[in-house]
């Protein structure tokens, strides 16, 4: 499911520029936009041990925006009230936890990666969603005809700029080629750096730590919320039946059969980087309980399952998938955490939340 979810998040990313990029190749061909003076300005600075990582304005600008309506609510009233300071508290919490999200999957890709084949790839996906084309395993760009001026354009109105832009994509690379580091790539013959015996993968699933759930998938259409709500609806109607659950699913979403047929195992680390409220929806639900409809990138709707004693046999690729996602998450969680412990101060600063815009 994390991969799933990575190409999700890459594919969002591509959308937020109407799924053009910018290539920085080395012809030029697409040459990067220096960012201005203010937007280079340090905001505030993570670290860890002899790695430091200053926050830009340009990103904090865009964390800021990104996140302002959904701490306000659309009241923008807030942030002048009797409770603004609560509000900007709240605000700034989750700036300083996404930057460090961030910047722990660079600080992950720099230990881990050769960082001239990240930038390589990162330049492969940005050079395809400008002209189009596929990246196997990084999914479609439909692409912009290779118009730098409308990227530009369009770029600004999603609130970011060149260098910000291709932050996120170069986060969303490095896990994927984590993944395929610590899993091994048979077309290249690189060895796994993870190996865990059929003993590990079983407590892993018989822990807290791993559920197994069905997921109803509906892409993002006029009606698909509507949609999902009724899918919600047939599978509390079938909640308790496993078998039901799964026809549900099989019958009215776009879920993969397989997942569809099987369920798939997930750990509280693994479910989704970008969209940490998927793994709060999961891990809140108890056996036979059905999730909210949660909107990312499409309307997710999951049930919890059983977990039958034969799955670590039956379903092993899908629970090694699992537990090596899992993995990668608690690295990204735990150094992300020791970035944002090393966080002292105000992200906000002197910054009104409802005086940053993109000029």
């Amino acid at each position: 499911m994390y991969k799933k979810i990575l190409c999700f998040i890459l594919a969002a990313l591509a959308a937020l520029s109407s799924l053009t990029l910018l290539s920085c190749s080395g012809d030029n061909k697409y040459p990067a936009v220096e960012s201005t003076d203010e937007e280079k300005k340090t905001v505030f600075t993570l670290s860890l041990g002899d790695e430091k990582y200053d926050v830009k304005y340009e990103l904090y600008r865009f964390l800021l925006l990104s996140r302002r309506s959904q701490v306000d609510g659309g009241d923008t009233s807030v942030w002048s009230g009797s409770e603004s300071a609560e509000y900007k508290t709240r605000l700034n919490d989750l700036i300083i936890s996404d930057a460090a999200k961030i910047y722990s999957a660079i600080s992950l890709g720099e230990k881990y990666l050769d960082d001239g084949e990240v930038e390589a790839m990162v330049d492969k996906c940005i050079a395809a969603s400008v002209e189009g084309g596929d990246i196997p395993g990084y999914g479609s760009f439909i692409g912009f005809g290779g118009s730098y001026d409308d990227y530009l354009d369009d770029l600004k109105k999603r609130n970011l700029n060149y260098s910000v832009q291709r932050l996120l994509i170069k986060e969303t690379v490095i896990l994927s080629m984590l993944d395929t580091y610590f899993r091994g790539d048979e077309t290249t013959g690189a060895e796994p750096k993870l190996t865990p015996t059929d003993e590990d993968l079983r407590a892993f699933y018989e822990s807290d730590d791993c559920v197994r759930v069905y997921r109803a998938y509906i892409s993002a259409h006029s009606g698909a919320e509507e949609q999902a709500e009724k899918i919600r609806q047939l599978m509390l109607d079938a909640a308790g039946d496993d078998e039901r659950v799964s026809l549900v699913v099989i019958q009215n979403s776009l879920t993969e059969a397989d997942d569809a047929r099987y369920g798939e195992v997930v750990g509280r680390h693994s479910a989704s980087a970008d969209y940490p409220e998927i793994t709060e929806a999961i891990f809140s639900l108890g056996y036979g309980e059905v999730s909210r409809v949660i909107e990312a990138e499409g309307y997710y709707v999951f049930y919890r399952s059983d977990k039958p004693e034969s799955y670590p046999d039956t379903q092993r690729e899908k629970l090694l998938d699992c537990y090596i996602n899992d993995y990668i998450g608690n690295l990204v969680d735990e150094r992300a955490g020791a970035l944002r412990s090393n966080f002292t101060g105000d992200a906000l600063g002197d910054y009104d939340p409802m005086g940053v815009e993109m000029n």
